[in-house]
């Protein structure tokens, strides 16, 4: 799509590296809102709001998963080691993806909310 708006004359400004890919803070607020909401039955009983948070919390999960792929990128960039790290752990998400969603998830979740990035950069 690019290379097509290129041609017809519009500058389109590339992608940022995915290793500086962050995912803005109220969208935590909005995972812990629709976590919390799906633990209450009687919000789940309305058609609507019930079929939101069915559909929401996973699409939040999966933000999460890509934050926590961004930071392990970012955490292999600043140590210089080599790109081995976020190869093994796409391979490794695609390959036992029970085994490594919730931890992706968690880290990308503790990435949006506390200064993680901050402390590596040290």
């Amino acid at each position: 799509g690019r290379r097509l708006l290129r041609r017809l004359g519009e500058e389109v400004p590339p992608f940022p590296p995915f290793r500086t890919w962050q995912l803005p803070k109220t969208l935590l607020v909005v995972f812990l809102a629709v976590l919390f909401g799906s633990l209450i039955p009687e919000l789940t009983e309305y058609p609507v709001l019930g079929l939101a948070l069915k559909n929401l919390f996973p699409l939040l999960g999966l933000a999460f998963v890509i934050q926590g792929l961004s930071f392990v990128t970012c955490f292999t960039y600043v140590k210089e080691w080599s790109m081995l790290l976020p190869v093994l752990t796409v391979v490794l998400l695609v390959v036992f993806p029970h085994w490594t969603y919730i931890p992706l998830s968690l880290l990308g979740i503790l990435d949006t909310g506390l200064p993680l990035r901050k402390g590596i950069w040290k």
